[in-house]
């Protein structure tokens, strides 16, 4: 009921995640965070739309959050995007350190060093790589490994639910700290909520950690897949790309 089978699962979870998690940080800011007078402004805006202001704030904050949640999903892709080369690159590392010289390792004879260089500083290239030598045979089409497939998505889907947490965590620590020296209100509610989104950051990175862990073993499973059932094929497929690219070893 709960796994992610193809991307676009994941991709649609992550979606209605940013819209709460929106949601949560509008409210905790209106409630412990705007001084009084942008509180009023707020309320009088929404009496000018002859609203309830219940009524009224929770609407503008449903159709905020969504409209936000859809954005940095979709568009701005804060996970893949942002998050992931900009601030730990653990998937460049991941499938060109990892994924390919672990299913290369039985043809270095075939294959010279360099290639996996380009893999990890050229994504163009990494991605080219990774489509014909590993997802081509345990990708969403293979539906030979779909059982592992689906671990695995569901496994990184939860690992960007919890990169999503430690984000919108640094995110609202620094939206706070900001907008109390700008608006000079410094109290004890705000240096406790500084350091409970500091602690909900670092420990949802560490769980994020232990799953990329799990995911490594599942990887290591596909990996020897293709090379039992496929090998062949695979070899052949290896022998081309390295002579295609310019990466067989003399």
């Amino acid at each position: 009921m709960f796994e992610a089978k193809t991307y676009n699962d994941i991709r649609k979870v992550l979606r209605y995640a940013n819209c709460l998690f929106v949601l949560i940080f509008l409210i905790l800011s209106y409630q412990y965070l705007l001084i009084d007078e942008h509180k009023k402004k707020t309320s009088d805006f929404i009496l000018e739309l002859k609203m309830n202001p219940f009524i009224g704030i929770v609407s503008i904050s449903l159709l905020t959050s969504t409209i936000l949640g859809y954005v940095s999903t979709d568009i701005l892709r804060l996970h893949d995007r942002i998050y992931e080369p900009f601030l730990t690159k653990w998937r460049d590392a991941y499938d060109s350190d990892f994924i390919l010289r672990s299913i290369c390792w039985n043809f270095s004879n075939l294959v010279n060093k360099k290639m996996f260089e380009k893999a990890f500083h050229n994504k163009s290239f990494r991605d080219k790589a990774m489509s014909l030598l590993f997802y081509k045979y345990v990708g969403d089409y293979a539906k030979e490994h779909i059982s592992e497939l689906t671990r695995f998505y569901t496994i990184i889907r939860n690992y960007w639910l919890y990169v999503l947490i430690e984000l919108y965590s640094y995110f609202s620590i620094i939206i706070f700290a900001m907008y109390s020296i700008l608006f000079k209100k410094v109290s004890s509610s705000i240096y406790l909520f500084i350091i409970i989104f500091l602690g909900i950051g670092i420990f949802f990175r560490i769980i994020a950690n232990l799953h990329l862990n799990n995911a490594r073993n599942i990887t290591s499973n596909q990996i020897d897949f293709i090379l039992h059932d496929h090998y062949e094929s695979f070899e052949r497929d290896l022998t081309e790309f390295v002579k295609e690219n310019n990466f067989k070893n003399e």
